[in-house]
């Protein structure tokens, strides 16, 4: 079933602890998280572990945020969805980490009121078809992306709309 992290989730000081999320159900992390400092990884691309679905990893709670993650990595089938659906937040991610993309999505959500700003640093495309979609969900986005990158054999589309464009 479904998950909400309504506690903090902690690195213990290492920056080794990654977050891995496995399975078909949606994990929402409901907390500012300020003590992870490790990676989130949505879906694995490691066959020892099976044909698991990855699911969703939700950040758009009121507090929600992985702002000091080390980096997000969202594989094939997951998706990572980073927004404001419950109150605007510019900082939800890290504008400095890196982003990779290996099949995975990173879907967008503004706020139903206002304007949602966010800042990513760099996104990379690494493998396989993935997607970067904005939803504008009834308000205004500004979505900046720093550097996108694009390794051989990767795709993506880029959908917006014109209220949130990308």
């Amino acid at each position: 079933t479904a998950l909400t992290v309504s506690g903090a989730v902690s690195t213990a000081g290492s920056s080794s602890n990654d977050l891995t999320k496995l399975g078909t159900q949606v994990l929402t992390l409901a907390n500012a998280n300020p003590a992870f400092a490790s990676n989130l990884i949505v879906g694995n691309n490691q066959g020892y572990l099976g044909n698991l679905t990855p699911g969703t990893v939700a950040i758009t709670t009121a507090n929600g945020s992985l702002a000091n993650a080390a980096g997000y990595t969202i594989n094939t089938g997951g998706t990572l969805t980073v927004g404001d659906s419950a109150s605007i937040s510019s900082n939800r991610l890290s504008s400095t980490s890196a982003i990779t993309l290996d099949g995975g999505n990173l879907n967008l959500v503004a706020s139903a009121t206002g304007t949602t700003s966010e800042t990513f640093g760099t996104i990379t495309l690494n493998a396989g078809s993935s997607a970067v979609v904005s939803n504008d969900n009834g308000g205004t986005a500004n979505w900046t992306i720093n550097n996108l990158n694009r390794n051989a054999g990767a795709t993506a589309n880029f959908v917006g709309t014109t209220n949130a464009a990308l």
